[in-house]
């Protein structure tokens, strides 16, 4: 007591500081939209342009597969085949240590046997540093139709190197459109005849243009390093000289000619109809969004100047995340303001007392500054996810200032007293700090869960936590320090309810009427348990106003085939719409097309329903195109941290992949038509979409001719793709050389084409090979190193993953039942995995923190029984938590998602408090020599008043995330309706239970009351 006596400034110029840094910490901690994600996830870019699909799996993929086969923690390897590259994607289990796992993969890349000296060293992402992010998107696009060239030459003189210094930027990122140039070498056939030149001759002129070393030369007292001048400047190849046909020299330029192109052809992609190219940049890993995304902006002010004088040049943002991350700002701190209005009217209405209730909410602010310290100090981020829990807390951090201003009144007489006050706030003392410290132990469960969807919510328990102790340092020092500086008086009369709650509970007296309301209680329990508990679910689906739609091929398309018969009229049919005024309100669109679709995306601001895009773009838009089909949906919040988190992949396994893929295609079929609402697609390719040339050489013509095979597949190679011959370096840029023939119309023009062989003489390609056309694979899939038939299915937007799971595994063994098919094994992966991966360690931890949350209790109250009847009103108000979960789902979609999972972890740190704060004081009246009657209706009428506000301002502070307003709004309402739901349960019916309980006999007595005195002294 004279210690809070003395050192009141003290502790009132340190609460100040505090206030003060925190306010500086806030501003200095960075805010994105999500928690960076640490996914158990490397991996591996392969390209070898040029070659087919079998050649990569098997001089490639297969070998590279064996090597990272010896690498442990390895959960699975997934890997992508397509023709001239690859994705291989190796995940871990949780727990890796993803530093060592990387290392490892870097040592079983380089180990590789046999790797072509032609095929780049696999390229390694590691998601487990947050690689996957991505802070916002573009699009490049000019006023008028200019050659890809130009884009590139415009993103990498102007926008890449402007972008790239910002701070918070890490990387600028272009997908599916190449940024390297390629300089062919083009020659003519007809030319190369009548010089009498191979191609194996231009080859090997052109190939070796590079300086090289060689050793020291001694000469007297000095050595001097020999080289050897072999490159020639891009704009003297064609004086490079190829042979001599006699006294005359057959140069380049004789046989050739010379283009600067893309290295790659584009796919289309477009920004409102005209020609764009698309990238986005990656952030920092201390990235501030806000800072960021503003300094990007006024970048995009200037370089747009200096671009619109090259062809009308622009860049615009697709994708801002800044405006997520305002928009959920200003909605958590709408909420939490009338949040703490609301609570304000409620304790006013209960202590009446305008200074007291200035002391509690001063509460909310210097807790905030610890927390925001404390995540300054561990280097936390601002995002979605530590909003919630900023807003979540702030009802529980005015719980124990409620608690400890409504004790001190109790004992104040009119006016201050420094001994009565103390006194208040030692009657309280031992009851806060068990209840704060059991919430805080509630939390435990998600700090040290390391799956990835753990990840999402460490940094909600972190601010919880830290707010939560906060709330207890000012309760018992600074709120004691404050009372004593203002001479807080109670000028309200605290009417003694002690003669109510003692009639109230003579009714319990009767051990039968006691045991019957606790069977009831029971009762509850269980049905609300049994039948109104709600479908499992992975996450929330907060959506964007952005609309997306995917327009598929019915089968492979080339570049240039999608430019002309999908990508050109979609834009024409959507221009022609906007002109009509038959298109849906928005302000710009886009589109991306990849190898098996293109992505059309429409930005707006109105909330304008998903369904009436769907039915303008079939309809109107697709209707007239053949060969495609498309849907809209709305953009989902949380896919930017968990992407495919409504998807479930289905692998068929067996011994030939022929089988599998006949299967596939019926069960494909049954799916699509047993899942109403669902989106069944193919994962790996189950139909031969893809057409190859295949060549077969005549070897005894190329015999007689001498000719071997691989000099056949040089021509071959430079006839179509190009012949790769190294790396030039053009005005400072390296550019990748071909030796390329002029474009090839059909096979028979292939194959009509005339060389000279090395035997001198003239023959045509059809005489030395045979070619056909084939159906072939376009892409190949493989799981753990076995090809695998998969699918890829989405959920209905409205039902539930976990109901949807239980009736796809149903669906899927009737199919094989009823096809009897018994040599193909199934596998699940994606949101199934998430799901029980999720489960499983959430209730194992639990379950330990429940252990040692009744053993933390024990060691407080210093009774098992006692510790017992609070955790026995743990059950009754999880019922009534769940059973609002299922009435709010009647009318607002609603499941029980991970973060709603959440909500009762924080609804049994609300309860518990409410217990210990009941069970506490009625063991110190008991302890008293007080009756069994007596201790409960004195514990009631002392405590009630604290119970009802906490829970009052705990439910008050709940009910704005309810509203319906930013769009982020939709993943904390679960949560709300938890804790809502729960302490009307606990305060009703929770509370009742607990006054059955300890008005049995058996349950406590006096002795038991006596010897924790006795302990406690």
């Amino acid at each position: 007591m004279n210690a809070l006596k003395k050192y009141q400034v003290p502790i009132l110029f340190i609460a100040a500081l505090c206030l003060v840094i925190g306010i500086m910490s806030s501003q200095r901690v960075s805010k994105v939209l999500l928690p960076e994600m640490k996914l158990p996830e490397i991996g591996l870019a392969v390209t070898w342009p040029g070659k087919s699909i079998s050649e990569v799996e098997k001089s490639l993929i297969i070998p590279l597969e064996r090597e990272l086969a010896g690498i442990a923690n390895v959960k699975s390897t997934v890997s992508w085949v397509e023709k001239g590259q690859s994705w291989t994607s190796v995940t871990f289990h949780s727990n890796t240590d993803m530093t060592k796992a990387y290392s490892e993969i870097q040592t079983k890349v380089n180990q590789v046997p046999n790797w072509p000296l032609e095929a780049p060293k696999p390229l390694i992402f590691d998601f487990s540093n947050g690689a996957s992010s991505t802070l916002a998107s573009f699009f490049l696009h000019a006023r008028d139709d200019v050659p890809t060239v130009d884009f590139i030459e415009v993103f990498k003189d102007e926008v890449e190197p402007a972008l790239i210094g910002i701070k918070g930027v890490a990387a600028v990122k272009v997908p599916n459109q190449s940024t390297r140039l390629r300089l062919n070498i083009l020659f003519d056939e007809k030319k190369l005849v009548h010089n009498n030149v191979t191609i194996d001759e231009v080859i090997t002129a052109l190939d070796d243009l590079y300086d090289q070393s060689g050793d020291k030369l001694h000469l007297g007292k000095r050595a001097y390093q020999m080289v050897f001048k072999g490159e020639e400047k891009l704009n003297q190849l064609g004086e490079v000289i190829i042979k001599a046909n006699g006294q005359q020299l057959v140069r380049v330029k004789d046989v050739a000619t010379t283009e600067i192109i893309e290295d790659e052809e584009w796919l289309p992609t477009s920004y409102n109809g005209r020609s764009a190219m698309f990238f986005f940049i990656q952030p920092t890993n201390d990235v501030d969004v806000l800072e960021t995304i503003s300094l990007v902006k006024e970048k995009l002010v200037e370089m747009n100047r200096k671009l619109e004088k090259r062809n009308g040049f622009r860049v615009d943002l697709r994708m801002d995340n800044s405006l997520a991350i305002i928009d959920s700002l200003k909605f958590i701190s709408f909420s939490s303001m009338l949040g703490l209005a609301l609570a304000c009217i409620a304790i006013f209405a209960f202590i009446r007392n305008v200074p007291s209730i200035g002391l509690v909410f001063a509460s909310v602010p210097f807790s905030l500054s610890i927390v925001f310290i404390a995540m300054w100090i561990a280097d936390k981020q601002l995002h979605l996810i530590s909003l919630a829990g900023i807003s979540l807390s702030v009802g529980l951090i005015v719980d124990a200032s409620i608690i400890t201003i409504e004790s001190i009144q109790r004992e104040l007489k009119r006016k201050f007293s420094f001994e009565y006050m103390y006194k208040g706030l030692m009657r309280v003392r031992s009851a806060l700090i068990s209840s704060t410290l059991t919430s805080v132990l509630i939390f435990i469960p998600i700090v040290l869960m390391s799956s990835k969807e753990g990840q999402l919510f460490e940094d909600l328990a972190f601010v919880i936590s830290i707010a939560l102790m906060a709330s207890l340092v000012y309760s018992l020092y600074v709120l004691p320090a404050l009372c004593t500086a203002f001479n807080i008086e109670n000028r309200y009369e605290i009417k003694s309810q002690e003669a109510k709650s003692y009639r109230f509970v003579t009714l319990f007296s009767n051990p039968a009427l006691a045991m019957g309301y606790i069977v009831l209680g029971v009762l509850f329990t269980v049905c609300s348990v049994m039948f109104f508990r709600p479908e499992l679910d992975v996450l929330p689906n907060p959506q964007v106003r952005d609309v997306t739609a995917f327009v598929r091929f019915e089968k492979n398309l080339s570049a240039r085939a999608i430019e002309r018969q999908v990508a050109d009229p979609i834009n024409k049919a959507i221009l022609t719409s906007i002109e009509n005024n038959t298109a849906p309100e928005f302000d710009y669109f886009t589109q991306r097309c990849v190898a098996r679709g293109c992505f059309l995306n429409f930005a707006t601001n109105k909330n304008i329903p998903v369904e009436i895009y769907d039915e303008w773009l079939n309809s109107t838009i697709l209707a007239s195109i053949v060969g495609v089909s498309g849907s809209a949906e709305k953009e989902a919040l949380l896919e930017l941290a968990l992407p495919n988190h409504r998807a479930i992949e289905v692998d068929l396994i067996g011994p030939e992949l022929s089988t599998l893929t006949r299967v596939g295609v019926e069960l494909m079929a049954y799916l699509t038509e047993k899942l109403q609402g669902a989106e069944v697609f193919e994962n790996s390719e189950i139909v031969k979409s893809d057409v190859v040339i295949e060549f077969t050489p005549e070897k005894e013509k190329l015999a007689f001719v001498d000719m071997s095979v691989q000099q056949l597949n040089n021509y071959l190679v430079a006839m179509s793709y190009g012949y790769y011959i190294g790396d030039y370096f053009n005005e400072g840029r390296a550019v990748a050389a071909y030796v390329k023939g002029h474009e090839v119309t059909s096979v028979d023009d292939l194959l009509s084409r005339e060389i000279i062989t090395p035997d001198g003489n003239v023959r045509s390609l059809g005489e030395l090979t045979q070619g056909a056309m084939k159906p072939s694979d376009s892409l190949i899939m493989r799981v753990n190193s076995e090809q695998v038939a998969s699918l890829y299915i989405e959920a209905p937007e409205t039902m539930p993953i976990g109901k949807f799971i239980t009736i796809l595994k149903g669906h899927v063994a009737d199919f094989f039942e009823q096809k009897q098919v018994f040599d193909v094994a199934v596998q699940y992966r994606g949101s199934t995995d998430d799901m029980g991966t999720f489960m499983s360690e959430f209730a194992q931890i639990l379950a330990i923190s429940i252990v040692i949350l009744f053993g933390l209790i024990w060691w407080f109250i210093k009774s098992a029984k006692a510790t017992l009847v609070v955790m026995l009103s743990l059950p009754i108000s999880m019922a009534g938590g769940l059973l609002a979960v299922y009435l709010f789902g009647l009318i607002r979609y609603q499941n029980l998602d991970m973060i709603t999972i959440i909500g009762f972890i924080m609804l049994m740190g609300l309860v518990i408090n409410n217990g210990i704060l009941l069970v506490s004081s009625f063991m110190d009246n008991l302890a008293l020599s007080a009756s069994r009657v007596e201790a409960i209706s004195s514990a009631i009428s002392h405590r009630k008043r604290a119970i009802l506000l906490s829970t009052l301002t705990s439910i008050l502070g709940m009910m704005p995330l309810l509203l319906p307003g930013a769009t982020s709004s939709e993943i904390y309402q679960g949560l709300a309706v938890v804790i809502i739901g729960g302490m009307l349960t606990n305060i009703t019916l929770g509370l009742l239970l607990m006054v059955a309980l300890l008005s049995l006999p058996w349950v406590t007595n006096q002795q038991d009351a006596t010897q924790l005195i006795r302990k406690s002294a």
